[in-house]
């Protein structure tokens, strides 16, 4: 039939070019980095002065010599919870994806995730309120979630037997190491030198997010679930 035919080019099309193997799972990377560079934005704004004042997480009306014990415990329990909504979302994400995957594809539910995360990293980097902010994250935690349930899935069955293992592994090691690597470069470059930098650094990831999303539209299905499907 027209579709067995149709699987089977795209199966001989990708064995046979390890360029596009490479370059497919290079770009499904970009959700491993998206989990690594969130943590390290989320865990350095928590920190930022701006941030703080911004979504009024401090109490900027205690006047001198006024016991801050209070305030102190409502700052880290505001900051817990923001902190607590993004492993959350991420479960969310993990699930919602695990079983949408099996029905309509890897590569429209890595679609799916990365819209997800980028709305998601929009809100935190316009967020003028808590609100807002924890509404992102949760958010942005349930796109990731997404993409970090099904990308590891998406890059073992495009990838060759002999080297499955090296570029699953890649996905997890060097993503999430090259997300760390590049917020410190964009905490160097923006958070220490702008009042507004914690709402760059959200908005890298934005970017990000929209770049793997705009980029899976290029990329083929796994022979795997064409052949189930």
């Amino acid at each position: 039939t027209t579709c067995k035919r149709r699987v089977g080019l795209q199966i001989i099309a990708i064995k046979m070019n390890w360029c596009a193997i490479v370059l497919c799972a290079g770009f499904a990377t970009l959700g491993a980095f998206l989990y690594g560079y969130h943590n390290g934005a989320i865990n350095s704004a928590k920190e930022d002065v701006n941030f703080r004042r911004t979504l009024k997480i401090s109490n900027s009306s205690s006047t001198a010599g006024e016991s801050s014990c209070t305030d102190d415990v409502e700052e880290s329990a505001l900051i817990g919870l923001i902190l607590a909504s993004y492993p959350l979302g991420c479960t969310i994400g993990a699930i919602i994806g695990g079983v949408l995957s099996q029905f309509i594809g890897r590569r429209y539910v890595i679609m799916l995730g990365s819209s997800v995360a980028t709305i998601g990293a929009v809100l935190q980097a316009t967020s003028f309120h808590l609100g807002m902010f924890f509404a992102g994250t949760i958010t942005d935690g349930i796109g990731i979630g997404i993409l970090f349930m099904v990308i590891p899935v998406y890059v073992g069955e495009i990838a060759p037997r002999k080297i499955r293992g090296r570029m699953v592994l890649a996905f997890g090691g060097i993503g999430i190491f090259a997300g760390f690597l590049s917020y410190f470069l964009v905490h160097l470059l923006f958070l220490r030198h702008y009042n507004f930098g914690w709402r760059i650094s959200f908005g890298v990831q934005a970017t990000t997010g929209a770049i793997l999303c705009a980029s899976i539209t290029f990329m083929p299905e796994t022979p795997r679930w064409l052949l189930k499907s």
